[in-house]
């Protein structure tokens, strides 16, 4: 894929600005500059379902539906989300000229980094520059209570010239129903074993599901439930 410059100014609208609120998409938010030289902190993302989520100024997160036995992703206290961000979550992989980007991973030492949240407390959006590719990408993270925990990206280019780039974006670490808190906390590996990945090719669907249901005893247990991710 062949990104060119955008027509726009190369900042980033906190920057643009110069104030604690900026505007992304028509919505407003409270923005912090440079949040990475902060220390890391926790944030609730709410909306008008049962789903529920936590998400760390470093990137951290987890998620689920009604209470922690429905985790989507890994329910974990403040200070494991904090002081393990990539555990689990959205995870991209940026390819330009070369180098390898892994926008929200680890400290931003090739750019800027920058975390904007809604007015209302109903999406978090993360952004990050490389400033000598000329790129800049951003991730907004809110709940749907038809799809769950949404995930919307976008790649920039700011710079002056062309960028060839690959990109591979995704979730890491999914869980699927079956796997409750305790089940998760006292036999991860096990239930790591039971876990099953497909790939809807035709569709852009993931499906995360068990084989059958976690039991040490010798008889037929189904698992019929399972959790989507969709492009």
């Amino acid at each position: 894929m062949l990104l060119v410059p955008s027509s726009k100014p190369s900042r980033s609208a906190a920057q643009a600005r110069g104030t604690a609120f900026t505007v992304i998409d028509g919505e407003p938010y409270v923005s912090i500059r440079d949040v990475d030289q902060l220390s890391p902190f926790l944030m609730n993302v709410v909306g008008n379902g049962d789903v529920w989520m936590f998400v760390g100024s470093n990137g951290g997160i987890t998620a689920g539906r009604r209470d922690p036995d429905r985790a989507i992703f890994p329910y974990r206290t403040v200070d494991k989300i904090l002081s393990a961000p990539e555990a689990s979550g959205p995870v991209c992989l940026v390819d330009a000229d070369g180098v390898t980007w892994e926008p929200g991973r680890g400290a931003a030492v090739a750019g800027v980094r920058h975390l904007h949240k809604h007015v209302c407390g109903t999406s978090v959006v993360f952004e990050e520059t490389h400033e000598r590719l000329g790129l800049r990408f951003r991730w907004l993270l809110a709940t749907s209570d038809e799809f769950g925990v949404v995930r919307q990206c976008r790649l920039e280019n700011v710079g002056r010239r062309p960028v060839a780039v690959r990109i591979l974006d995704g979730w890491h670490h999914m869980l699927p129903p079956g796997v409750g808190q305790h089940t998760y906390d006292q036999y991860s590996y096990l239930a790591a074993a039971y876990v099953r990945h497909e790939i809807l090719a035709d569709s852009g669907l993931l499906v995360t599901c068990l084989n059958a249901a976690i039991s040490d005893r010798p008889q037929p247990a189904e698992s019929l439930r399972s959790a989507v991710a969709a492009v």
